[in-house]
């Protein structure tokens, strides 16, 4: 199972937001702390850990669909991560904190499913370097049907990316624009990678998103 670290602000209450971290394939959870601590430094932090072995760290799956299908393979993997976090936070007794999350690459795929899949779930969602599954679209439009989700989803892609060009980052935005009520898309002057300039307009994103309520 997943390995997670939580990070704690000085003070905190149960108006403290959480951001939840997923690194990308073949690192692991000391990668996106210092992203999530320049979005809002007085934030709990819960940054997870892949289990999958991979390169020099770990991946939360192996990109391989030969055999079983993305659906097959990616759809179970969003629910496990979902069920972690929900554990990790009871455990923790933070149910009542606003919920965010932040991804790269194969994390920050998860985290779209998961904006798809349990609408309403996360407040923000901040998504560096992704792409939709082709399977996603159908997934969303079986559960946000009637009113768009209220998560707030900030996307960020590099303009010179090899594994996702921006085509890719203009397509899933597009479509987030028809289930949910607040989406920022972004490019970048950088390959597969997160810009300084994003981390600043995400920090941007989120402060004008901050009272936004969910629960």
């Amino acid at each position: 199972m997943y390995l997670s670290k939580w990070s704690y602000p000085e003070n905190y209450n149960e108006q403290t937001p959480i951001i939840v971290t997923a690194h990308g394939m073949g690192s692991n959870y000391e990668d996106l702390p210092p992203v999530a601590t320049e979005i809002d430094n007085n934030a709990i932090q819960l940054n997870i850990q892949a289990d999958l072995p991979f390169g020099p760290g770990f991946a939360f799956f192996v990109p391989d669909f030969r055999e079983k299908s993305e659906i097959e393979v990616i759809e179970p993997v969003i629910h496990a991560v979902h069920d972690f976090i929900e554990t990790k936070v009871k455990e923790e007794n933070l149910t009542n904190n606003p919920l965010m999350f932040l991804g790269f690459s194969q994390g920050a795929m998860l985290g779209l499913g998961l904006t798809y899949l349990y609408p309403n779930w996360l407040s923000q969602v901040f998504l560096f370097s992704a792409r939709m599954p082709a399977f996603y679209q159908k997934l969303a439009d079986e559960t946000i049907t009637d009113e768009k989700s209220k998560t707030a989803v900030f996307i960020s892609q590099g303009l010179t990316d090899p594994l996702f060009p921006r085509e890719i980052g203009q397509s899933y935005a597009k479509f987030a624009n028809l289930k949910l009520e607040t989406v920022s898309y972004n490019e970048y002057p950088v390959g597969h990678g997160i810009h300084y300039k994003a981390i600043n307009d995400a920090k941007e994103f989120y402060q004008s998103n901050e009272k936004r309520k969910i629960k």
